[in-house]
């Protein structure tokens, strides 16, 4: 529902740094020009949090502005709307 409380979002696993390992560029091959994504990550203390852009991820090295983006925290159940200043 936080990414869109209307709609029913369908999910599709596109990287798992357990299985496909830790290296950029394995996550770029897998991840780049997919459309949206969230991102799902626990710490090592447990935490666990992530984030949600509409805006594909690329290797261009440009900073991209998106108004639906967030970052979450499922430990603490909370949704935290990005502001650019």
């Amino acid at each position: 529902t936080w990414i869109n409380p209307d709609k029913k979002v369908n999910l599709n696993l596109l990287y798992n740094s357990n299985k496909d390992g830790f290296k950029a560029a394995t996550f770029h091959s897998l991840c780049d020009g997919k459309g949206a994504t969230i991102t799902f990550i626990e710490s090592t203390l447990g935490y666990r949090f992530g984030g949600y852009t509409t805006v594909s991820w690329d290797q261009s090295g440009q900073y991209k502005s998106d108004a639906y983006s967030f970052i979450f925290s499922l430990s603490h159940k909370r949704k935290f709307k990005v502001t650019c200043t």
